[in-house]
C-alpha cells in the first residue's frame, strides 16, 4: 500500500495543533476542566515534553489509520471520502467515546465534546488526505 507520507505527516501535525487549540481555554477546555473529574485534570495539569510527544505520535498514527483506510477505499469524491470516514468515527470513535465515558464517569456533555473533536479532526485529516494525491 502507498501511503502519501507528507501529506500524512502533515495532517498528523494539524490534528494534532487542532487538539491544543480545541482542548485550550479559547474553546472547551475551561468548560472541560470544570466539569471533569480530579482524575482527568491532571494531564491538563502537567503539560510534558514527554506527553506533547505522545500526543504528536498518537497524531500521526491517527492519521497513517486514516490514510490507510482511504487508500483501501479508493474515494472517487472528497464528499465520498468524508462519508467513509463517517463511518470509522461512528463504528469506532463514538462507541469508545461513549463506553470509555460511561466507564470514567464522564458527564454526555464532556463525550460530546470528545466525540465531537475527533468528528472535526477526522474530517480534516480527510479533507488533507484526500486532496493531497
Amino acid at each position: 500500500m502507498n501511503i502519501n507520507f507528507p501529506a500524512t505527516i502533515t495532517a498528523g501535525i494539524l490534528y494534532f495543533a487542532f487538539a491544543l487549540a480545541y482542548y485550550s481555554p479559547l474553546f472547551f477546555g475551561r468548560f472541560w476542566l470544570q466539569n471533569s473529574s480530579e482524575n482527568d485534570k491532571k494531564p491538563f495539569n502537567s503539560l510534558t515534553l514527554k506527553s506533547m510527544i505522545t500526543g504528536l505520535f498518537t497524531a500521526f498514527f491517527t492519521a497513517w489509520g486514516i490514510a490507510c483506510v482511504l487508500k483501501m477505499t479508493d474515494p472517487i469524491s472528497l464528499i465520498f471520502a468524508l462519508r467513509v470516514i463517517l463511518v470509522v468515527w461512528t463504528g469506532i470513535a463514538v462507541s469508545s467515546v461513549v463506553l470509555l465515558g460511561i466507564l470514567e464517569g464522564r458527564s454526555l456533555l464532556l463525550n460530546i465534546i470528545n466525540g465531537l473533536f475527533l468528528l472535526l479532526g477526522f474530517s480534516g485529516m480527510t479533507v488533507i488526505l484526500h486532496l493531497w494525491k
